[in-house]
């Protein structure tokens, strides 16, 4: 795989069974991980990949409560996982950037402490409309390139990431996804108990170079996070989708 022209990972095959790197318990009572989601498997054929993802969103009210790092995305994932791409809206401190404040960057993760995240990172604000997108840029054999941008419409400001990655079929869709990490209260996520985020427009299309629209099938899917139970719940209806937390 390489990022910006510039080599930053090889894998050969793997002997062992993969470990799912989503569903971190780190200690009892305590959230940390994917959340929920929005999620469909295209269940394309190889060679064929997604193509083209792009979904709106309002940044939300920050939470009543500080101390949680919660991310919102939307993105693509090969088969059997591997590296997501991913334009994500974040509040807290990853320990690299962020705060108590909203911030939306491009994002390229293969886990917890394997990732690579756009040069420029958005400051956002609640109320803002912000759209997430990637697309297929090029593919010479197995090897594909994608762009990745989160832009903020309200300000006109864009975060973007280039990439090129062999051995992968990306056929992994995602509307919305809630992850977070430190949550001891549901007065962590926006809204506290009560709270809710929409995902809207969500289109998804594949046949690159040209582009052919897919029917979306996304369905909820909830993970154990390991943290307090909210009021989680995904409602799916057609192209939008909404995370209740």
């Amino acid at each position: 795989m390489t990022l910006n022209g510039q080599l930053i990972a090889h894998f050969d095959p793997c002997p062992e069974n993969s470990i799912s790197t989503r569903h971190l318990v780190q200690d009892p009572g305590t959230g940390n991980g994917w959340v929920e989601a929005a999620q469909w498997d295209t269940a394309l054929k190889s060679p064929d990949n997604i193509d083209y993802l792009y979904g709106y969103w309002t940044v939300p009210a920050a939470p009543k409560t500080s101390g949680a790092l919660v991310y919102f995305f939307n993105g693509v994932e090969p088969n059997g996982g591997g590296w997501i791409i991913q334009p994500v809206l974040q509040y807290g401190d990853n320990g690299a950037f962020g705060g108590d404040y909203w911030v939306f960057a491009s994002w390229l993760v293969h886990s917890n402490t394997d990732y690579f995240v756009s040069s420029t990172v958005l400051s956002v604000n609640p109320g803002d409309k912000v759209n997430g997108s990637l697309w297929e840029t090029s593919i010479s054999g197995g090897t594909l390139g994608y762009d990745i941008a989160a832009t903020d419409n309200t300000t006109n400001q864009s975060s973007l990431l280039s990439l090129t990655a062999t051995g992968y079929q990306r056929i992994w869709a995602y509307a919305g996804v809630l992850e977070a990490y430190n949550v001891t209260s549901c007065s962590e996520f926006p809204g506290g108990s009560s709270g809710s985020l929409e995902f809207t427009k969500t289109h998804v299309y594949h046949g690159y170079p040209g582009l052919d629209l897919l029917t979306p099938d996304f369905y909820s899917a909830e993970y154990n996070y390991g943290g307090p139970s909210c009021n989680f719940k995904v409602d799916v209806s057609g192209s939008s989708s909404t995370l209740h937390f």
